[in-house]
């Protein structure tokens, strides 16, 4: 009997990861060994697509460490060493964060793409936050409505916020980049990154937590990947960045049109990784049956291919929730459930009111209820025994459909 093994990307699945990395604040090279740990870690569970949290090189919370030209420029040396180390992956793309300073001398927040040996592209933070615990004004210029070159330095790296990443030998697999603060904002950049084509949205983060935030950034990660019909990974800073003012907690999570597929275990200070498969094949099929999407103008922004080698390994197994076939009598999701426990669907249950009547005390008086005695139109006693359905003097009788009259208060006896 022959046997068949075909790869992800024959089958249009890829398999991706989010990392929280170990941290130390201000240590690029233990970052830049925390990264490539895990991301060996993921290749080794058959990722191809690794992403990682925001400044991750330097750590988010360096702050006016930011300005010191000694940082940024060991940032960028520790990224292309990870890019040296990581040439034994050649089938395995990885974004990492870093701030960058371009030729005029402004730093940007950036997450820059690597793959097989070379760095892709770097993408620049679009909206910075400066609130609250967030001063992100004061080290770094956002890139929205900026004049930005195209190219950094002498390999001429693509640079800008209109990059979208084709993930070669990977159909379907195209990566738009957006930095933490652009998910929150009105207009996300990932909605232009997927109208532009962009199947899978990459948003290295450095969200501090609140009482109540989890949820919410859930939903939020949720809800944009369904609003792109896209894959949404999602890699959160991890609790080494904590201070005495913000406490990190590390959650990241993959979703895909709408549904979470993996998410990470928070306050965890080791490295935390998750993994999902995506099915690209799927995302680029609803976007061709959703005219809303198709119809929608496409920008032009410009495509950088990833040469990744072919994964080596067959898709053995699937990482990802495999609904179950459901039917009316057995629902198996959220929306079944909730219509299950419906308000509605109770009132207008034939045995709502005889519950009600159940609970009601026996001293209490049932006004304006139905008798259990027979009515006018000479029903069945059991037509209304037990029953305490309100109705109007205009009511009629169920069993007759003839007018009841005066309704009188009776005793629960």
């Amino acid at each position: 009997m022959s046997t068949y093994s075909l790869s992800g990307a024959e089958l249009g699945f890829v398999r991706v990861a989010v990392a929280s990395p170990e941290l130390k604040v201000g240590d690029t090279a233990f970052n830049a060994s925390a990264i490539e740990a895990a991301v060996r870690t993921a290749a080794a569970d058959g990722a191809v697509l690794v992403a990682t949290p925001e400044l991750g090189l330097t750590g988010y919370t360096a702050g006016d460490l930011f300005f010191s030209d000694h940082l940024i420029e060991q940032a960028w040396v520790e990224l292309r060493k990870v890019v040296e180390r990581l040439n034994d992956l050649p089938h395995v793309a990885v974004v990492i964060g870093l701030p960058v300073r371009v030729p005029d001398g402004r730093v940007y927040n950036c997450a820059a793409m690597i793959g097989n040996g070379l760095i892709a592209g770097v993408a620049a933070k679009q909206y910075l936050p400066n609130r609250a615990e967030f001063y992100e004004d004061r080290w770094f210029v956002r890139a929205l409505g900026a004049q930005l070159p195209t190219h950094l330095g002498g390999d001429l790296i693509p640079f800008g916020t209109d990059l979208v990443f084709s993930l070669v030998n990977h159909p379907g697999a195209r990566v738009g980049i957006e930095i933490c603060e652009d998910l929150w904002a009105v207009e996300p950049p990932s909605g232009p990154l997927a109208l532009a084509g962009a199947t899978i949205i990459v948003n290295p983060s450095g969200s501090p937590e609140q009482l109540g935030k989890a949820p919410y950034r859930r939903d939020l990660v949720r809800q944009q990947s369904a609003r792109c019909l896209a894959a949404y990974l999602y890699a959160g800073s991890g609790p080494g960045e904590s201070t005495m003012d913000v406490v990190f907690g590390g959650h990241s999570l993959i979703a895909e049109n709408g549904s979470i597929l993996a998410e990470t275990e928070r306050f965890k200070f080791d490295t935390q990784i998750a993994i999902a498969d995506i099915d690209t094949q799927r995302l680029v099929h609803e976007r061709h049956m959703n005219s809303s999407f198709s119809n929608a103008p496409a920008p032009l922004l410009r495509w950088v291919d990833v040469p990744l080698e072919p994964s080596p390994a067959a898709l053995s197994n699937l990482s990802r929730p495999v609904p179950r076939l459901s039917s009316p009598r057995t629902p198996n999701n959220e929306a079944s459930t909730a219509r299950k426990s419906s308000p509605f669907r109770r009132q207008g249950s034939p045995n709502a009111s005889d519950t009600r009547a159940r609970r009601r005390p026996p001293s209490e008086s049932r006004v304006g209820s139905i008798p259990p005695l027979p009515c006018s139109s000479w029903c069945e006693p059991s037509t209304h025994s037990g029953s305490i359905a309100r109705v109007s003097r205009r009511s009629r009788c169920r069993a007759s459909a003839q007018p009841i009259g005066p309704i009188r208060t009776r005793s629960a006896s």
